[in-house]
């Protein structure tokens, strides 16, 4: 089964992040370098950038050349956002890093991760205190479980109906079904949670059209 990335398939689902955040300038995605997300030209560019950089800060901008994912800075770019984009080696990079993100009290600046973070030990759990001790919202893409550790919002493909057709799957194929002949399937379905005491007490009021775009909103 193929899961999509709802969120960032498009500007016209990614432009929600600017309802959510209306204040919104810059979005700061962090990559895990052991993965197969980081392919080994963006680890190079990355790696290259450090070592020539004379400001010191490992992230990368959009505007830049060697940015590794070109078409999320587009999208960042189609939405007048900026995009800054960091590549980490383990947890203590990581949160070395997250030191030059930009921090305010307007919500002009967002952390949104992707899932590449759970194969590092402690990258989770170091993107939560983060967030939670500087009061830059965090924003995790395509992992809605995330708004339970302190993410103000989190939009996905629907796992819970993947998880269902898979299981129809494997009974089918238990049942004497070939497994040649399963057909793929794609799943389209979006799923999103909203933390809304956490979007308040970072001083956000997200309008009630934006709250009901949600399929969970947690008081």
């Amino acid at each position: 089964m193929v899961l999509t990335l709802p969120f960032t398939q498009s500007y016209k689902h990614f432009r929600f992040i600017r309802k959510l955040f209306p204040d919104l300038k810059q979005v700061w995605v962090p990559f895990y370098e052991g993965t197969v997300f980081c392919h080994p030209q963006m680890r190079s560019n990355h790696r290259r950038h450090r070592n020539g950089n004379n400001s010191s800060s490992p992230w990368i901008s959009g505007t830049s050349p060697s940015v590794g994912y070109r078409s999320l800075a587009d999208l960042c770019y189609i939405i007048g956002v900026d995009y800054q984009e960091f590549v980490y080696r383990d947890e203590e990079d990581l949160r070395w890093g997250l030191e030059f993100v930009a921090r305010g009290s307007s919500c002009s600046n967002i952390l949104m991760p992707y899932n590449d973070s759970v194969y590092c030990a402690g990258a989770p759990s170091t993107v939560a205190r983060f967030a939670d001790e500087s009061g830059v919202p965090l924003f995790w893409n395509n992992n809605t479980e995330a708004t339970r550790i302190g993410a103000v919002a989190a939009i996905s493909g629907c796992f819970r109906e993947a998880g269902i057709a898979t299981g129809k799957m494997t009974a089918s194929i238990l049942d004497g079904v070939k497994p040649r002949s399963v057909q793929l399937l794609t799943s389209t379905k979006t799923y999103g949670s909203l933390n809304l005491a956490r979007a308040r007490s970072l001083g956000l009021e997200p309008t009630a059209q934006v709250v009901a775009q949600f399929d969970e909103v947690i008081h």
